[in-house]
């Protein structure tokens, strides 16, 4: 059995891919503690020989194995996935002496939304080489997506269990971080948050299910 880890860029890939798709790469993941005993996975040639490319739909993620230790370096659409890409870059500028950040208001309404979901599950810290457990962190990192949107929209968990259609119990186990949901799982979650979103961006009014 390997241990798979994320690289710190893979982590910040997966941190942007929707929840039903991230739910798909957490399977990925799970799929590859077992390797080799993995199917589908491709070896790539080239620039790129040494490493493989394992896909769900039109998502890839590409790694490498390294004695036991399989490390996840990259997480994608496959438009583009091999090609190289620029870091962006936050900028920074001086006010009075003192540093600020420039963000697009998209995140910081995303960081803003994340400082009022309370008891969000911890990510586990990265090692020496700045390298996370791959299948730990995408489950944290799914339960927090959930979380953040649910606060968002003012759901409550009682109201985004009614509205997905599952059980509040099996909801909560779901935000601990700690549980792995299936597929049909996720879409049903990621639809009933979809739906709220919408009505209240019609109504400009929080969703009857918050309470």
């Amino acid at each position: 059995m390997a241990q798979v880890v994320l690289t710190r860029d893979a982590a910040a890939q997966l941190e942007t891919l929707s929840k039903p798709i991230h739910g798909r790469v957490l399977k990925l993941l799970g799929r590859l503690e077992r390797w080799p005993a993995v199917s589908g996975a491709k070896p790539l040639t080239g620039a790129l020989v040494g490493r493989y490319r394992l896909r769900t739909g039109d998502y890839r993620v590409q790694f490498y194995v390294t004695g036991e230790v399989l490390m996840v370096e990259k997480i994608g659409h496959r438009d583009g996935f091999y090609e190289e890409e620029d870091m962006a870059t936050q900028q920074t500028i001086i006010v009075e002496g003192k540093p600020y950040v420039l963000l697009p208001r998209e995140e910081y309404d995303k960081l803003t939304t994340l400082a009022k979901a309370a008891d969000l599950p911890e990510l586990p810290r990265p090692d020496a080489a700045g390298n996370y457990p791959a299948v730990e962190y995408a489950r944290a990192s799914l339960a927090r997506k959930i979380i953040r949107d649910r606060v968002a929209v003012g759901l409550t968990q009682r109201g985004l269990a009614k509205l997905a259609g599952i059980r509040v119990e099996h909801l909560c186990r779901i935000e601990t971080g700690k549980h792995i949901p299936s597929i049909p799982t996720i879409d049903k979650i990621d639809r009933a948050l979809k739906q709220v979103a919408k009505r209240a961006a019609k109504k400009g009014q929080v969703s009857e299910y918050g309470a």
